[in-house]
């Protein structure tokens, strides 16, 4: 589309109004470009091919080696450094739970058992089958 011969274009007028329109043109912008996926969302999200890749004996310069083949950023000390918080956070995780009584384990150990002090009741007297006694408080 062209402009008609002989008019020149309105100076941009600042307003509220404009600015919106330019943020959210922006805005629009800013989610068409990829997003990276941070080193921890890669470490969680692929945690049991990793652990699995590890135990089979890759080292973790062949595991961030596919990673990088396919785009995603991440090195070899990075990937160590969050397998390694992440397994022991797991581990500790896994040690805190509460154990139960099955068939092939009927002693287990009881996790976060309290003994409480014993709950005192009160009854009222239309509760109570025996009347009570009404003082005059002297």
């Amino acid at each position: 589309m062209t402009k008609p011969k002989g008019q020149t274009p309105l100076p941009l007028e600042t307003s509220e109004e404009e600015d919106l329109a330019g943020a959210i043109t922006d805005l629009k912008l800013m989610n068409q470009k990829p997003k990276r996926t941070s080193p921890e969302q890669i470490v969680l999200q692929s945690y049991t091919e990793l652990k699995t890749a590890v135990d089979l004996g890759y080292s973790f310069t062949d595991i961030a080696t596919v990673f990088t083949k396919r785009r995603v950023k991440i090195s070899a000390r990075q990937l160590k450094e969050l397998y390694d918080q992440m397994q022991a956070t797991r581990t500790q995780e896994a040690e805190t739970l509460p154990t139960y009584k099955t068939p092939d384990n009927p002693n287990p150990a009881v996790v976060g058992e309290t003994k409480s002090a014993p709950v005192q009741t009160t009854t009222t007297a239309a509760a109570s089958s025996k009347p009570m006694l009404k003082t005059d408080g002297n």
